[in-house]
């Protein structure tokens, strides 16, 4: 956790510069906080405003009706102080969102005295509606023009104050990783702002014994555990062909380096859709096979000694051109790929968008030999 101070403008200007992609406003009455800035942003409140230029949905912050990682961005803006359970609506904000949620609470103990916090005039508003004959809820109505039904009159005001210690006690109690600033404006007013990073799950499947180091998570049908505990990896033993041990729409990122030529064509194909099934909405898959057309442009060149560096002793000891074509060929593989036949399978696995990508020493292997693709998830 860190904790910085700094001067700005307005918090508004911070949240915008932290927001991208999809954004689920939780609490967000009329989004008045994303006006003309061409974000793509959902509101939800409990309860019910006038229509304006963003997708509106009445629901409690404490059970959002979406699924998990169903947006890139949530917002909590001055919301915590007024829900029932902070907690819960904190876990629930995590839990929906793909890539972070961005939070702010007021700083009402640091304000200066002429600057009343929000409890006490709305208190104050209170009691000089009832002196006037007008209903608690006829005043909230008036004070806000544009709400057409209110659903939870309780959750108007502040139920709490928050001091640093409080929010972060209540970020703790989450289990959620968060950073906290302080942001003041020029009148006086401040704000704790902060995010909340949610962790990347990588899959590097097929590792055998080239494994990537945290926070990637090592797969193969090897029982590998000792070599990767022996480096400080993650691991797991998996048979792919038996499905991912992994929840639908949970993994950010999956790399399967020659792999899949390892698998039967309908076995390959079911494995990417698990891959699909299993990543977020906007993650990758990147695949690495041996591409054919490269083996058969060798072979017809009579050049197929280009690919010695990357291959075993047996090999750059095999007698003919053609041996060595085969030796790669078949080495344990079920099938061949090249470009045109892992960009059909992949578009049948449901990636909606699949391009050819550089090779990337880091996690692919045997460049000479080898193509990279990776497919997108909508």
């Amino acid at each position: 956790m860190h904790v910085t101070t700094r001067l700005v403008d307005e918090r508004t200007n911070w949240i915008v510069s932290q927001c991208s992609g999809t954004i689920l406003d939780i609490g967000g009455n009329q989004g008045h906080v994303f006006r003309d800035t061409g974000l793509d942003v959902t509101l939800l409140d409990i309860n019910e405003f006038e229509r304006c230029e963003f997708p509106q949905v009445v629901a409690d912050a404490h059970s959002l009706p979406f699924a998990d990682n169903s947006f890139d961005i949530t917002c909590l803006l001055e919301l915590l102080e007024h829900v029932h359970n902070p907690i819960l609506a904190l876990k629930e904000a995590a839990r929906v969102a793909r890539k972070k949620v961005i939070f702010t609470v007021p700083n009402e103990y640091e304000w200066p005295p002429e600057l009343m916090p929000f409890q006490q005039t709305l208190d104050i508003q209170a009691e000089l509606g009832k002196s006037r004959g007008i209903s608690l809820e006829e005043k909230i109505k008036e004070s806000n023009p544009t709400l057409t039904k209110l659903r939870d009159l309780q959750q108007v005001y502040h139920r709490r104050w928050y001091t640093q210690e409080l929010l972060e006690s209540h970020l703790k109690y989450a289990s959620l990783p968060y950073q906290v600033q302080t942001i003041k404006n020029p009148e006086g007013y401040s704000w704790f702002c902060g995010t909340i990073e949610k962790e990347q799950v990588n899959l590097n499947i097929g590792s055998f014994v080239a494994m990537l180091p945290p926070p990637w998570i090592n797969l193969d049908i090897l029982d590998l555990s000792d070599d990767a505990e022996r480096k400080g990896f993650k691991f797991q033993q998996v048979d792919v062909t038996k499905g991912l041990p992994f929840g639908d729409k949970s993994i950010d990122h999956i790399n399967c380096s020659h792999l899949i030529e390892h698998l039967a064509v309908s076995e390959g194909i079911d494995f990417l859709k698990e891959c699909y099934r299993s990543l977020k909405p906007g993650g990758v898959v990147r695949i690495c096979v041996p591409d054919t057309r490269k083996l058969v442009d060798a072979y017809v060149q009579g050049d197929m000694d280009r690919f010695n560096p990357d291959q075993p002793d047996e090999y750059k000891q095999a007698f003919s051109q053609s041996d060595k074509f085969w030796r790669i060929l078949t080495a344990g593989h079920k099938t061949c790929y090249d470009t045109i036949s892992i960009t059909h399978s992949l578009e049948l696995a449901s990636f909606n968008t699949v391009n050819l990508v550089d090779f990337d020493e880091g996690v692919d292997y045997h460049p000479e030999v080898s193509l990279s693709i990776e497919g997108r998830k909508a």
